[in-house]
C-alpha cells in the first residue's frame, strides 16, 4: 500500500510531505513514476520513501494512496516495514 502523511514541511512556498510503500521499494517506485517523480528523487534512507509537494499530495491520493490518518500511524507502519526489511 502506498502511504502519505501529512507532516509537512514548508521550503520556500513548497509545503512538503512524504510518500512510502508498506511493501516494497517496486511499488513505490512504480508509482512514483505514475505521478511523474524522477526516480533519482528518490531518498534512500532507513525509511525510503519520495518528497512529495501538497499537490503531488493530492494527485496521489487521486491515484489511490492512503492517507495516515496520524503521525503514529505512519510511523507505526514505516517502524514495522523497516524492522521486517531488516530481518
Amino acid at each position: 500500500m502506498i502511504l502519505v502523511d501529512s507532516l509537512f514541511i514548508t521550503i520556500g512556498k513548497r509545503r512538503w510531505c512524504h510518500m512510502v510503500s508498506d511493501t516494497d521499494l517496486e511499488e513505490l517506485h512504480s508509482f512514483a513514476k505514475k505521478l511523474g517523480l524522477k526516480r533519482e528523487w528518490f531518498q534512500d534512507k532507513k525509511v525510503p520513501h519520495y518528497d512529495i509537494t501538497e499537490n503531488k499530495r493530492r494527485q496521489a491520493i487521486a491515484l489511490g494512496a492512503k492517507e495516515a490518518k496520524s503521525r503514529q500511524e505512519l510511523l507505526g507502519l514505516l517502524y514495522d516495514y523497516v524492522n521486517y526489511k531488516e530481518k
